[in-house]
Order: C-alpha cells, then structure tokens, then sequence
C-alpha cells in the first residue's frame, strides 16, 4: 500500500523531475509530490500523462501503512490456507527434482578365469 514509482511521459509538467545523486550535496533541490491520473500506452511500452488529480507539494503525502497485528493475522490465515490446500490434495507437493526416478547404472561384467 505504498506509492509507485513508474515511468511517465509527460510534457510541460509544472515541476521538473527529480533525481537523486547521492554524492552531490544539498544543492540538487527538492522532491515534488503529484497525484496524477495516468493511462497505459502499448504502442510505446509505458505510461501517459492524462490528467493531475491535485497540486504538486514538497511534503510528501500520507500513505496507509498496514498494522503489525493486521499483517500477522493475514500470514496467519495464508498459512492455514497453505496447509488445507496441501491435506486436500491427499499428499505434499513434492519439488521437481525430487520427483525424476534414479537413473540404475548398469552392473559391471567380471570376467572368470
């Protein structure tokens, strides 16, 4: 439930894009936040500009971040959802490698003389 962070085309935007140089100094500016409404472009692989949803700031925004007891609860029921998958299917799922059969090796001839 955090931002994303993609590819945009967008011309004539109201702030110019930022980024980061870790070895330069204090001097590179600031990060501008913008809720945008953007459309998917196939025939060039990315995204669009279509149109801003609010003003761009410098404070980033709020963000839901999930709680500690929401996020042990939702591994705790795919944990129990993993192990009733499994007891219904009759027997685990076994790995790829472990399911090939060993290959017998031919015995050797001794010659009796």
């Amino acid at each position: 439930m955090k931002a994303s962070h993609i590819p945009l085309l967008w011309r004539d935007g109201p702030v110019r894009p930022f980024r980061f140089n870790p070895k330069a100094g204090k001097e590179q500016g600031r990060p501008s936040f913008i809720s945008v409404k953007a459309k998917f472009m196939p025939s060039r692989d990315t995204w669009g500009f279509v149109e801003e949803l609010a003003e761009h700031r410098e404070k980033a925004p709020k963000f839901l971040k999930v709680s500690k007891e929401d996020k042990a609860l939702a591994q705790k029921s795919s944990k129990k959802d993993l192990a009733a998958g499994q007891k219904s299917s009759g027997s685990p799922k076994k790995d790829f490698k472990s399911s090939k059969k060993p290959v017998k090796k031919p015995a050797k001839k001794v010659a009796n003389d």
